[in-house]
């Protein structure tokens, strides 16, 4: 099975692999060979060179295959004990520009089906609003514009008003809890009518939620200290909502039985003013049937998930100056960073990457193409790809890393971007060598023991602490196949695993193209 799903994650750019040959040990008089063609890759650590393992500890060597043909890699290494042996391939080649890649499903997936509300907002914060006031304000609306303007002042409890949905469907909503932070920032939540009370979204989900993001310390204040601020002055006031504007709506919506897997959205939308289906609010909304049974740490987390969505609204695509908006799997990736961040703010025990997104990662979703975001795809679920790897970029160059991340002038592309902050980061970095230890690290299952450049350590700065993990804690959920797939995905990765019973390890190994070996022995 998860061979299969491996094939069907392959992506472009990759060459086909075929199989590896098998693998020989120490318990074997004869091996396939006694060349090896791979490097140490590690500093300080049980590599001690390129045939040789210090006979415990973590070891990582390499060989990368720049040639647009598979190669065959000799692999010999003495000094072992018996331990078994992880082979990586990751493939760290730019997809093919022209030919669709295998693994992106359509969307929607259904034909003629209409995409889920949080498809339609993210697509309209990437490129919709660009668009906006002509394409929207020219057009009839489906839906019923509010003739009042946006209010100047924040609402008072046990309002109700209407809100538009992402379908343009209206829902009843009421005010049904209030919080200012400590720098004026009000946070108001709206239920759907029928949804708040017992055994619903009560008033201790409500009260949790509000203490959650308002307090001192809270989400507001980290993700304002990461980003700035969530809105602000820009050039158009005739088409966004005031500078001035201080509040945010919460708003917990019934998506219907069709959306209930969705966990929320931000919709830049809603930031315009006389613009038809615009709720003209500085707003996120979760489902609330979700939130009523979630465990509320997972639903603040979503929060500031949703909250990083707004932040990076208004600074990359209205602030003036905005450095543009990031791809897809940029701007879902900076959004669980800065989950990652405010975890601990949560809970000491609580890690929305740990306990979510690696898990997922590690079940099936290795070879799944980083730059190609496919959502929730069952094939290739790009959020635990996105997340698991933002994951490891923020312990190995944490908090200003991010900081300049998030504010860094756009390029052609997203993957540019993150290689120049890698590099402002540590020179030495690029987005394909934190790619390629990435893999590693949790195709081989390397803790906080693991060499320097690898694994996800623990970070602490003024500001921010990061939890270590340690992906063996997870090694239950691991789905290894037995043989390369057909094609390794453009910036995806496949783990294979060489049981090994004597002192040394010994196999020829076929190295698709554009694709790095990496062998870890611990």
């Amino acid at each position: 099975m998860a061979a299969a799903m491996l094939a069907a994650c392959g992506g472009g750019g990759g060459g086909s692999s075929g199989e590896s040959a098998p693998s020989t040990s120490g318990g074997q008089a004869h091996p396939v060979t006694t060349d090896s063609g791979v490097s140490p890759s590690c500093t300080g650590c049980a590599a001690l060179s390129a045939t040789r393992y210090a006979g415990q500890g973590i070891g990582i060597w390499e060989k990368s295959n720049g040639s647009a043909s598979a190669q065959d890699v000799p692999v010999y290494i003495t000094g072992l004990n018996g331990q078994p042996v992880t082979l990586v391939f990751s493939n760290e080649s730019s997809p093919d520009p022209v030919a669709p890649a295998a693994s992106k499903p359509s969307a929607p997936a259904i034909a003629g089906a209409a995409p889920s509300p949080h498809e339609a907002a993210q697509e309209f914060n990437r490129t919709g609003w660009k668009n906006v006031p002509a394409s929207l304000a020219s057009k009839p609306s489906p839906v019923v514009r509010k003739a009042a303007p946006a209010p100047d002042a924040p609402p008072a409890l046990n309002d109700t008003r209407a809100w538009l949905h992402t379908d343009g469907s209206e829902h009843r909503v009421s005010l049904v809890g209030q919080r200012a932070a400590g720098d004026g920032m009000v946070f108001n939540v709206w239920v759907e009518n029928g949804h708040f009370g017992a055994g619903r979204v009560d008033a201790t989900i409500v009260e949790t939620v509000l203490q959650g993001v308002a307090r001192s310390g809270g989400i507001y204040e980290a993700i304002v200290a990461l980003g700035g601020p969530l809105w602000g002055p820009h050039d158009a006031p005739a088409r966004y909502l005031p500078a001035g504007h201080h509040w945010v709506d919460i708003v917990l919506l019934d998506f219907g039985a069709a959306h209930s897997a969705d966990q929320g959205y931000f919709w830049g939308l809603n930031n315009h003013v006389a613009i038809a289906g615009s709720n003209e609010s500085l707003a996120l909304v979760l489902n609330a049937p979700n939130v009523a049974t979630l465990d509320t740490r997972v639903t603040l987390s979503n929060v500031a998930h949703e909250l990083t969505h707004m932040q990076n609204f208004y600074r990359r695509n209205v602030a003036a100056g905005g450095g543009g908006p990031f791809d897809t799997w940029l701007e879902e990736m900076t959004a669980m960073m800065a989950e990652d961040f405010v975890s601990m703010h949560l809970s000491p025990v609580f890690n929305s990457i740990r306990e979510g997104r690696l898990p997922t990662y590690l079940a099936g979703n290795y070879n799944c193409p980083m730059l190609q975001f496919s959502g929730d795809d069952p094939h290739c679920e790009s959020y635990s790809v996105a997340g698991t790897f933002g994951g490891y970029l923020l312990r190995q160059h944490g908090t200003a890393f991010f900081k300049d991340l998030l504010t860094r002038a756009q390029h052609a592309d997203s993957q540019v971007l993150v290689d120049e902050a890698l590099r402002a980061s540590v020179p030495s970095s690029s987005f394909g060598q934190a790619f390629r230890r990435f893999a590693v690290t949790a195709g081989a299952l390397l803790g906080p023991d693991a060499p320097g450049g690898y694994g996800f350590p623990a970070w602490h700065d003024a500001q921010f602490s990061l939890i270590p993990i340690n992906p063996l804690d997870w090694a239950w959920s691991r789905q290894v196949p037995p043989q390369l797939p057909g094609e390794i995905a453009s910036y995806g990765s496949v783990p294979l695993v060489r049981p090994s019973a004597g002192t040394f390890y010994s196999e020829v190994v076929r190295v698709p193209a554009g694709t790095t070996l990496s062998v870890v022995i611990r």
